[in-house]
């Protein structure tokens, strides 16, 4: 993918809409549809190998959404996890009478 691209495709995706093609730059989703509906055919669905190439990058970015939310999520559990550690180990100096300034 070009820089951008992702970006992009990233928009379309999450607005639920198709993503355009080469020639159909410029065109919003809706007004692709109406030439399909009138019987033009547009780039994207002359074969079979084009749409799948198009679901793939739509799912490539969609991945990419998901595993980005992933390692957020991971990193605030990360970020609990050592916190009720460090915690932990205050009480314990505090216990013991050795509490260092933090």
């Amino acid at each position: 993918m070009l820089p951008g691209e992702a970006a992009a495709m990233a928009l379309y995706a999450a607005k639920g809409e198709r993503i355009p093609r080469r020639g159909e730059v410029g065109l919003d989703s809706n007004r692709i549809e109406e030439f399909e509906t009138s019987g033009y055919v547009m780039s994207g669905n002359r074969n079979k190998k084009m749409n799948a190439v198009r679901l793939r990058k739509e799912n490539q970015v969609i991945s990419a959404e998901e595993k980005r939310a992933i390692l957020n999520l991971q990193k605030e559990e990360r970020m609990k996890k050592e916190g009720a550690i460090i915690s932990q180990v205050c009480v314990s100096l505090l216990q013991v009478g050795l509490m260092l300034i933090i």
